[in-house]
């Protein structure tokens, strides 16, 4: 798991980023992987597929 961004968002459209390496800085493979987006009571998760 990686944390990607925690942080305060201005209402409205947003990017993060990802490199596609773990916490640990190590390069994952091609699949997909979940991204979980949470704020004021909503939460969300989303799948995001990595090519290689």
């Amino acid at each position: 798991m990686a944390q990607l961004e925690y942080a305060t968002f201005a209402a409205g459209d947003n990017r993060v980023e990802w490199d596609g390496l773990s916490e640990k800085g190590e390069r994952l493979p091609s699949g997909i992987y979940f991204i979980r987006v949470a704020g004021k009571g909503v939460e969300a998760v989303l799948r995001a597929a990595l090519v290689r």
